[in-house]
C-alpha cells in the first residue's frame, strides 16, 4: 500500500488485506504497544536483505598488505622496477611488505640484504613511512611501509 499507516485494526482484517493483495502481514516491532505490522512480500524482503549483507561483507573485507621479494643479489634494473611497484601500492593505499630472502649460503651476506633494504628505504621516503627497523626472521629480512 505505498507504505501508508493503516491505522490499528484487528488482526484478521488485517490478514485478509494481505491476502487480497496476495503479499505477506509481517510483524516488524512485536515489543510497540500495540505491535506493528507491515503488508509486504516477505520472499523478496529476506532476498534483499542477504543481498545487501553479501555487498556489505564484500565490502568491509580487510586490506590486505602486498609483498614485494627481492634477494641481495638483485640487480639494478629490477630493484628499480620493484621500488616503481612499491610506489605504485603505496599510492593506492595500500601497506607493502618488503622481504629480502636469503638463499643457503647467502645467509652470511645479511650487510648486501641491509643494504637492498635501505636502498628502497631511500627511494620511497617521499611516498612512504617505514614501520620500524627491517627485522631478520629466520631466511628474511623484513620491513613494511605504510603511506604516508
Amino acid at each position: 500500500m505505498d507504505g501508508q499507516s493503516l491505522g490499528i485494526m484487528p488482526l484478521r482484517d488485517a490478514q485478509q488485506r494481505a491476502m487480497d493483495q496476495g503479499l505477506d502481514l509481517v510483524e516488524v516491532a512485536p515489543h510497540a504497544q500495540p505491535p506493528v505490522c507491515q503488508i509486504m512480500d516477505y520472499g523478496k524482503y529476506k532476498f534483499d536483505q542477504s543481498k545487501k549483507a553479501k555487498d556489505q561483507k564484500k565490502n568491509n573485507r580487510p586490506v590486505l598488505p602486498k609483498e614485494v621479494q627481492v634477494r641481495p643479489v638483485t640487480c639494478e634494473h629490477d630493484l628499480q622496477t620493484k621500488i616503481a611497484a612499491i610506489k605504485k601500492f603505496i599510492e593506492e593505499g595500500r601497506n607493502v611488505q618488503v622481504s629480502c630472502i636469503f638463499n643457503k649460503r647467502e645467509v652470511m651476506f645479511k650487510d648486501q640484504g641491509l643494504q637492498i633494504i635501505h636502498r628502497i628505504m631511500e627511494a620511497v621516503t617521499d611516498v612512504a613511512i617505514a614501520d620500524g627497523q627491517p627485522k631478520f626472521n629466520e631466511k628474511r629480512l623484513q620491513i613494511r611501509f605504510r603511506p604516508r
